[in-house]
């Protein structure tokens, strides 16, 4: 019963606790969380350094000192892929290249990722303005990412798939009424604290009342009789993250298997 008075969700192997939505719409949309598994844990997995003149080439003729050789689950192939400067990503391409660089890709341990985003064609296999140069333009998720045929190589790090739902409202303010739950993660239809807002994850029934992460890290105070583990989960297109409470998903307790 770690939720207490709310309902721990499953999603994707572990749980979030939400409270009863009803006929509340403002509640801010966010992806589903990121709870993929890296290919091969706590190494570091750097392709074959300086063969590649610039950023985003194929691993297999070499990655930049600064990048790393990755697949995106659920796509074929892989790419050299640098970490995200404060959301930034470089801008230096492979020669006949024009696909956009974004910080489109992020880790379970909160890293952020670089890749070439695309328009898939059905005409074209390198993307429908050929962006992806000698690379094949991936479908995923109504985009594409750059990538390029891997053969039996198996030592990228795989990334989970970008995050590229849209908000409910955008370019707007959803912050719920301010003041009245005295902790952070509560029912947003009492209120939510002044750092907060009321928000929705996509795929699950109901909302609560989420603060944005500080540096990876999430407030610690919980509503009576919450037991949940507040977690840096949530990640919104624009590069915000956001937290929530993880749970663990009984069918004999609808506030998780410990009432959190």
């Amino acid at each position: 019963g770690e939720c207490g008075k709310g309902t721990c969700q499953p999603i994707q192997g572990m749980g979030i606790c939400t409270y009863s939505a009803g006929e509340r719409s403002e509640a801010l949309a966010l992806p589903a969380p990121v709870v993929a598994q890296l290919a091969v844990e706590a190494q570091a997995l750097v392709a074959k350094v300086g063969a590649n003149p610039t950023h985003y080439g194929d691993p297999k003729t070499g990655c930049k000192a600064d990048e790393q050789g990755v697949r995106v689950e659920g796509l074929p192939g892989d790419f050299c892929s640098p970490k995200c400067s404060e959301g930034n990503c470089p801008q230096d391409l492979p020669t006949g290249v024009s696909a956009t660089p974004a910080c489109a890709l992020n880790t379970p341990s909160g890293d952020q990722f670089c890749a070439l985003e695309c328009s898939p064609s059905a005409l074209r296999s390198n993307g429908a303005n050929g962006e992806c140069g000698k690379g094949t333009c991936q479908p995923i998720q109504g985009m594409g990412i750059c990538t390029y045929s891997a053969g039996e190589r198996s030592e990228a790090l795989a990334l989970p798939a970008p995050v590229v739902a849209q908000l409910a409202v955008e370019a707007q303010a959803l912050v719920a009424k301010v003041g009245a739950n005295p902790t952070h993660y509560g029912d947003p239809k009492t209120g939510c604290k002044a750092d907060e807002q009321g928000v929705r994850v996509e795929g699950l029934p109901g909302d609560f009342c989420s603060p944005k992460c500080s540096e990876g890290n999430c407030p610690q105070d919980l509503p009576t009789g919450v037991s949940a583990t507040p977690a840096c989960a949530l990640n919104t297109p624009s590069g915000d993250q956001f937290c929530a409470l993880e749970c663990s998903p009984s069918a004999l307790r609808s506030n998780g298997a410990n009432g959190e």
